[in-house]
């Protein structure tokens, strides 16, 4: 049949399916009575000789394509043609016979760009998608406002680097898109939460610049795969009064919501009354935050150097509020030789903030004194002699307390089998500032503060929880305790525990080896005996063997993660493997939930003062959930 489409004078037909270019003689495939194909071909590859004969045809007489008409657009333009594009104009436009003088040819009309350039594809559903997905994912996880995606600056790089994506209106982001990715993370985390164990929750409450309160809780867990896990299970407005009462029944509402009633193993909170009583109330073991007693115990002590703390926070205030004398102290600490440091001022909320303000001022000492000097100070801001010497003492009384509160802030780590030990540290720290070779506000600084520690953390040993969880952390194990009265108590007090855990027959196999019955009269009687042993063994019995086994391993390195050591023996200890789910993943503090208070005092800023309480719970959840 012979071919009817204006195309075949651009090609030479090899079969059904397949044509050869004449011009760049490229092999084309098309579909069988759809010539589509090879008219885009054209288009893309060869517009100039695809139009000449296009128009040719069309005309009665030839009328070529003026040369210097093409050679008039815009040069500029046709540099942001591809490579391939431009050489094949160019080789083309040199191809093109001159016009005719003849005063009856046609018009010849001008070219614009867009015929020699292809038209942009519009996006993939799925890929316009996933660039929504990661906008958003931008926005919660960098603290944007959603307003971004109506900057104009912002709209012409996203032109730039993908001329087809439409940008999303900001109220698409915030009414729909992050409602559908926050229920999508929910129903994930909801599914990982099936296949736990135990989980350990941290609470605490907070207030923003609007003065509305919040209140967070998170859950911990160790997953499948023995890794320590840490999720925000909700940050939302609380208009509630603070009552036990209040507290309690908020804390069932979202334990039921995230269907984790039965798998509660402990709670850590602050040493707040009513938190206290809305913990007991729902019948959950309550774990006092660690960093936050370790804070009241130091803030006990600095109480005693009042008037040297009081000198040091007016000194502070004094070139935070004054450009000009920090500018002073700055080019100061150039000329002789010290690193250009800021002050820094305390905070009373803020952990250690008091001893990072003194360890800040002893830095830049020297430079400090001679800015005092120069900016005649000495009168308003008399730093004596005296007052120096208290402060590189209580510096180093209180860098034991900042080197252990960074230690048990950490979310990633085993952290509440240390806590016994630290308190231990604490205590022999101290007291070694008893001793009358420092100044009495020093000792009497030391003396409140061993007070402090005794009144706290002294019944730590006879926790149940704790002392379980120093017991079941291989890098400790009995060697944590202060004396082997209070380790044997513990001892019994698991192995009482582990009686009543019930394991699968399976997972016995490697304790007690299965006895045989022989049908030789030979062993009859001997396997009948030990039938008979074995089957005397009762769970007390087998758990003091799997617990003394346990005793008896090498310790673990100190660096050493405990949870990869379980992993690897989770089957020859089921027992204690399935305690250790219960008890290593209570944090030794309430971090996590004051680390939710940080990002949402960054979201909830000046550009966003205005964001609705439901959306910022949900970034808050994104943000801590999102990966």
């Amino acid at each position: 049949m012979p071919k009817r489409s204006e195309i075949w004078n651009h090609f030479n037909s090899i079969d059904s399916v397949k044509a050869k270019c004449r011009y760049c003689h490229e092999i084309v495939s098309f579909t069988s009575g759809s010539t589509s194909n090879l008219f885009r071909h054209m288009k893309r590859k060869h517009p100039i000789s695809f139009n000449k004969r296009k128009n040719t045809e069309q005309s009665t007489e030839e009328i070529p394509v003026k040369k210097s008409h093409l050679t008039s657009i815009d040069t500029q333009n046709l540099s942001s043609l591809p490579s391939t594009s431009l050489a094949s104009i160019h080789s083309e436009v040199a191809d093109v016979a001159p016009l005719s003088s003849s005063a009856h040819k046609a018009p010849v009309i001008q070219k614009s760009l867009t015929d020699f350039v292809e038209v942009i594809k519009p996006l993939h559903p799925s890929k316009s998608k996933e660039i929504d997905e990661q906008l958003l994912k931008m926005i919660v996880k960098e603290y944007h406002p959603f307003s971004i995606v109506e900057d104009q600056e912002f709209r012409k790089l996203i032109k730039l680097l993908c001329p087809s994506y439409n940008v999303p209106s900001r109220k698409y982001i915030s009414n729909s898109l992050l409602p559908m990715i926050y229920k999508r993370e929910e129903s994930k985390l909801k599914s990982k939460f099936n296949e736990v164990n135990a989980v350990c929750l941290t609470t605490d409450c907070w207030t923003s610049v609007n003065n509305e309160s919040f209140i967070a809780i998170t859950a911990h867990y160790i997953d499948q795969n023995t890794n320590l896990q840490t999720h925000l299970l909700k940050c939302t407005s609380y208009s509630e009064r603070h009552t036990a009462n209040n507290l309690a029944s908020h804390l069932q509402s979202t334990v039921q919501e995230w269907e984790l009633t039965n798998k509660v193993t402990a709670v850590v909170t602050d040493n707040g009354a009513n938190i206290v009583s809305a913990v007991k109330q729902c019948n959950w073991r309550h774990i006092s935050c660690f960093a936050h007693s370790m804070n009241l115990v130091v803030h006990s002590g600095i109480a005693e150097i009042r008037v040297t703390t009081d000198k040091i926070k007016a000194l502070v205030e004094y070139f935070k509020r004054s450009s000009h004398s920090l500018t002073k102290l700055h080019n100061t600490q150039t000329q002789m030789g010290f690193p250009k440091l800021k002050l820094k001022q305390d905070v009373p909320t803020r952990w250690n903030s008091t001893f990072i303000m003194f360890d800040r001022v002893l830095k830049t000492k020297q430079p400090l004194i001679a800015t005092i000097a120069l900016l005649n100070l000495q009168g308003e801001h008399n730093i004596t002699t005296i007052d120096w010497e208290i402060l590189e003492s209580a510096v180093q009384l209180l860098q034991i307390f900042n080197e252990i509160t960074d230690e048990v802030s950490s979310e990633n780590y085993i952290t509440i089998s240390k806590i016994i030990i630290f308190s231990r540290f604490m205590t022999d720290h101290v007291s070694k500032f008893l001793h009358t070779n420092y100044r009495p506000e020093i000792q009497s600084m030391a003396r409140v503060i061993c007070a402090n520690i005794s009144n706290r953390f002294s019944n730590l040993e006879s926790v149940e929880i704790i002392g379980q969880s120093m017991i079941l952390d291989p890098r400790f194990k009995n060697e944590g305790f202060s004396s082997d009265v209070k380790f044997r108590k513990m001892y019994h007090s698991l192995a009482t525990k582990l009686s009543f855990i019930q394991i699968p027959k399976a997972s016995l196999s490697t304790d007690v080896p299965s006895s045989t019955t022989s049908t030789s009269s030979l062993w009859r009687e001997f396997d009948a005996k030990i039938k008979t042993l074995n089957a005397k063994q009762t769970p007390v019995s087998a758990s003091i063997i799997e617990l003394d086994k346990y005793l008896a391993e090498p310790f673990l390195n100190r660096e050493a993660n405990p949870l990869d050591w379980w992993r690897e023996r989770k089957d020859l200890y089921p027992r204690l493997y399935d305690v250790v789910l219960k008890r290593l993943c209570i944090p030794a503090t309430s971090v996590p939930c004051e680390r939710i208070f940080s990002k949402a005092g960054q979201i909830l800023v000046d550009r966003r003062n205005r964001l609705k309480s439901s959306n910022v719970s949900m970034i808050l959840f994104l943000n801590k959930n999102l990966h």
